[in-house]
């Protein structure tokens, strides 16, 4: 390393370790503990990065941009009827922490019923989950401080905000189907003391005892949940998220109790929908990777011959289904924007709902869509539904559109209007995929070459989708900078092959996308090696971490958020391990551990290679992507690389899985685009 670097010291303490058939030499294991020393090299790490960032010339300019369009723009996510009443998440008064309201419109003023100022006063925290009972009269959500995930679960009295359940004995309390007479609930959670994580169901009754047990299930995944059918007859267990299908099913009227749907683990297709009648109406991509609608006995559902067919596959990607009544709403997407149809239970199309324009549909802000849990439309009154409408240009806007007339009515306006171009391209990669992309430009920008940032995700059949990025990447371009929205494999924004194609043995596709688009776009002008970073999150954030350490020629600099680094090591941490053992591979087998060694960051570093620079970002309570993964890839990184190009590493208190409040996620914001002005050479204009 040049001498002008001067790094806090991570000594160098080689153990030999063995994962399946792999063994390495690992000098910075020390790391992976929340040790005193460990915790006292992060703190110099904070010290040296903050600094740094500090006396960068650009950050003025960039923090004016980022706290600008904060100002301008309220957060906006689509709310929830029940009983005659809707109910969302809201800011009151530009508050760092969101409270919640409900309210007669779905646009119109509300009343506070739990606000997070309240519930956590010392610590920023964010609600995890909300439900309204059936009638209105009862909410339960969840809420986490600091960002540990281990969630409050509580439900008032809408009316008098009588507390009426606080809290459950398990762990990690998650979604939620209440009884159509509101006495009680069916909840995901995982038993206190299970180091496996492995979720659960359970039953509450309100004003009845805490569940000691959970139901008597045999549950095909280490994930399950709870979902109630529009009609409010039926509970049904869905299982494995990236893959989601019903396990089982519950009517409330009867007292047959739980009967099976698909609880075979070897059940290899997903299967999601809606009860009607006798019958359940979903998705599948068995036979069909961008999936087909099918009708599904409820008497049979094992039984794939009894399946019939109602819409074949497609061009396009079905994304879910809803229930609204008379007529059921489908959404697919196609060349990665969404589209709305209103069918009959025969799969014939009755009309399509108009969308405000080319971008995406969803209940929540960003642009990764997770229809297994979250639908990207909610049921309003009859024939109604709800949802947000972004675009790559323009923030979200809440919508309503009638199912009847397919008409949508815009509830206001998008707060953010980028003044930028949007150019679609495909990428040429291994085996032969062609790997879309979407290029997001200043309109003013002047002809040539321009500082770009590239962004994916490509894990956990995970599709990002093009819609509003955020106000980050917003901010990046109002100052001036390219940005490139990828859609790698390992995603699902083609279907459930798109996927399959980048996991477990063949995750070096996703890499070798990202690898793809910027080749193309260095040879289309777009922009150098030497003004291109690559950033991503989560999983993102690994491929990020991999693709600069595998390709440091390629980028000038890399931005890996709350990443995996050293993928050997998951089983240390329950919640990495369940998460990360589905979609990776299992390091003690001995195949797997071969796969993984191969492509893990923190194991491909080489001393002496000129790294691109790199900022590495963690939340000190991330129990899905622990700060130790950036510990140990900044010292490692630090001792290895032979360019001038800082290695730097920011962990934040408070902070787990992302930021935690508008405030946290503002500065992380100014810190990572100062970094890339500072790098690529952007003048914040």
């Amino acid at each position: 390393m040049p001498a002008t670097r001067d790094y806090p010291t991570a000594p160098r303490r080689p153990e030999q370790r063995k994962y399946g058939s792999v063994q390495v030499i690992d000098d910075y294991t020390w790391l992976e503990e929340d040790s005193a020393e460990a915790l006292a090299f992060q703190q110099a790490q904070n010290d040296f990065t903050r600094a740094h960032l500090a006396k960068l010339p650009a950050r003025k300019a960039i923090a004016d941009i980022v706290e600008g369009l904060g100002t301008a723009k309220e957060t906006v996510v689509a709310p929830t009827h029940a009983g005659g009443r809707w109910f969302r998440q809201a800011w009151p008064g530009g508050s760092d922490v969101p409270a919640l309201e409900v309210a007669d419109t779905p646009d119109g003023p509300g009343r506070v019923i739990a606000d997070m100022r309240e519930l956590s006063p010392d610590e920023p925290a964010e609600f995890s989950i909300t439900a309204p009972s059936p009638d209105g009269r009862k909410f339960l959500y969840g809420w986490a401080g600091g960002g540990r995930e281990l969630e409050n679960y509580q439900v008032i009295d809408v009316d008098s905000g009588e507390m009426l359940l606080d809290g459950v004995p398990q762990v990690r309390p998650g979604f939620a189907a209440w009884l159509p007479d509101c006495s009680g609930f069916y909840f995901a959670a995982a038993e206190p003391g299970d180091d496996t994580m492995a979720i659960r169901i359970y039953f509450q009754r309100l004003g009845g005892p805490a569940p000691e047990h959970a139901e008597d299930l045999t549950l095909p995944h280490s994930y399950s949940w709870p979902v109630t059918s529009a009609d409010g007859r039926h509970i049904v267990i869905y299982s494995n998220l990236l893959n989601p299908r019903p396990a089982y099913y519950l009517d409330t009227t009867g007292d047959q109790g739980w009967q099976p749907l698909l609880t075979d683990p070897a059940t290899d297709c997903m299967l999601q929908g809606e009860i009607r009648g006798d019958r359940l109406i979903g998705i599948t991509d068995d036979g069909a990777p961008r999936r087909r609608l099918v009708s599904v006995p409820l008497a049979t559902a094992a039984d794939k011959k009894t399946w019939r067919e109602l819409i074949p596959e497609t061009g396009s990607v079905l994304e879910t289904v809803l229930d609204t009544g008379a007529h059921l709403v489908l959404s697919d997407y196609a060349d990665t924007c969404s589209r709305l149809r209103v069918i009959d239970d025969e799969g014939s199309v009755v009309r399509e709902i108009a969308l405000p324009g080319k971008g995406l549909v969803s209940t929540l802000p960003g642009s990764m869509a997770l229809a297994a849990v979250f639908s990207p439309m909610n049921r309003g009154k009859e024939n109604e539904i709800v949802f947000l409408f972004s675009s790559l240009t323009a923030s979200p806007v809440l919508c309503r559109a009638n199912v009847t007339t397919g008409r949508t009515q815009e509830l206001g306006h998008p707060a953010i209007r980028l003044d930028a171009t949007v150019t679609d391209g495909l990428a040429p990669s291994t085996g032969g995929a062609q790997v879309p992309y979407h290029i997001v430009r200043p309109a003013n920008a002047p002809e040539g070459p321009r500082p770009t940032l590239v962004f994916g995700y490509g894990g956990f059949s995970a599709p990002v989708l093009a819609g509003w990025t955020g106000d980050r990447f917003a901010a990046w371009i109002a100052a001036g900078g390219t940005l490139v929205l990828m859609h790698l494999r390992g995603g699902g924004e083609l279907g459930s092959q798109w996927w399959r194609d980048g996991r477990m043995e063949k995750k070096q596709h996703t890499f070798d996308d990202v690898y793809a688009v910027a080749e193309q776009l260095i040879a289309d002008g777009v922009t150098t090696p030497a003004q291109l970073a690559v950033h991503g999150a989560s999983n993102g954030g690994s491929m990020a971490a991999a693709t600069a350490v595998q390709r440091p020629d390629l980028f000038r600099a890399a931005i890996p958020e709350v990443p995996v680094t050293d993928v050997l090591a998951i089983r240390r941490d329950p919640l990495t391990l369940m998460i990360a053992l589905i979609e990776y591979g299992d390091p003690d087998d001995d195949t797997h551990a071969q796969w993984l060694a191969a492509w893990s960051p923190f194991h491909n570093v080489t001393d002496g290679v000129a790294y691109p620079a790199i900022l590495l970002e963690s939340g000190a309570n991330d129990p899905r992507c622990p700060a130790w993964h950036s510990r140990k890839l900044a010292a490692r990184m630090q001792a290895a690389s032979a360019s001038p190009h800082p290695v730097l590493m920011r962990v934040r208190e408070d902070a787990g899985h992302g930021a935690s409040g508008k405030k946290m996620a503002q500065q992380v914001d100014i810190d990572m685009l100062t970094f890339l002005a500072e790098e690529l050479g952007l003048d914040p204009k």
